[in-house]
């Protein structure tokens, strides 16, 4: 098939998990830079209006677009998507908190948490969405994990938290303003910077603040960005994804540190992606 019929596709995809949106797009945009360089860009804006929610696609954009071999680059985007260690951490930081009779409350989507319960103590799970991948996500979690795992819809945040050790709440993009990259941690935070979230997010993570329950940031290989790239995405989502603080969070897991939300969100691994701020035609 050749690229821009998969191009299409990824484009029309809908509840697909970022990660692997994402290193389709990389292995895809990478064969047709190969083909026809010249349509490397338009083909990354496109994907972008389609996706704009999308961190892990804005941040393989941003790669292959500066890339000397978009390629290359396109492989390793996808490699590191594919062996995102967040997991790992998330499933650590949790050992290390919490015991087997603590509850566990999840957002929609949990894509990156659900490794860290398949060989992880049987901790109380409940899970809050609606989409269809929710409802991947809770099949997936239920043959995964040993421990008891509710689902819970949007409205009943109040219920599901109840009696809740902690919330983990999955970035979809995040990003830490230059002049908060070097704040300390548990330090107030300049700038502004964020988390954008799945919609109806917004309201889980302030109902566990007003009921003392900590929420933690989940910030996998490609979510953070640079605060241009982050600020675009924010802007063309809308109303397709809520955008939180990072002092909502009191604590942040990404792939290689686990720390305050804007320090981890300062973690970037991709250009500042200019080019990518032009709308498709």
């Amino acid at each position: 098939m050749h690229p821009i019929e998969r191009l299409r596709w990824i484009a029309r995809a809908e509840d697909e998990p970022a990660a692997s949106l994402a290193s389709e797009a990389a292995w895809t945009l990478g064969e047709l830079a190969q083909q026809e360089p010249t349509a490397l860009l338009t083909a990354c804006r496109r994907l972008l209006d389609r996706h704009p929610a999308c961190g892990p696609l804005w941040w393989v954009s941003a790669r292959l677009a500066a890339a000397d071999d978009p390629l290359e680059a396109g492989r390793q985007s996808a490699a590191e998507l594919c062996t995102d260690h967040t997991s790992d951490r998330i499933a650590r930081a949790l050992r290390s908190s919490f015991t087997a009779s603590d509850v566990v409350v999840l957002t929609d989507p949990v894509e990156l948490s659900l490794p860290a319960f398949e060989s992880s103590q049987p901790y109380a799970l409940r899970v809050i969405g609606s989409s269809s991948a929710w409802r991947r996500s809770m099949r997936a979690l239920s043959a995964a994990a040993g421990s008891e795992l509710s689902g819970w819809s949007p409205g009943e945040e109040h219920e599901a938290l109840e009696g809740a050790a902690v919330l983990l709440v999955e970035a979809l993009a995040a990003a830490a303003a230059a002049e908060a990259a070097g704040a300390s941690a548990g330090g107030r935070v300049a700038g502004r910077g964020g988390v954008l979230v799945s919609t109806g997010t917004a309201v889980t993570v302030k109902t566990a603040r007003n009921m003392g329950i900590p929420a933690w940031a989940v910030i996998g290989v490609g979510r953070a960005l640079p605060e241009r790239l982050f600020d675009a995405a924010a802007e063309r989502a809308g109303e397709r994804a809520d955008l939180l603080g990072l002092d909502d969070f009191s604590l942040a897991i990404g792939p290689d540190l686990t720390a305050g939300a804007a320090e981890v969100a300062a973690q970037v691994t991709c250009p500042p992606g200019p080019e990518l701020l032009h709308r498709s035609i």
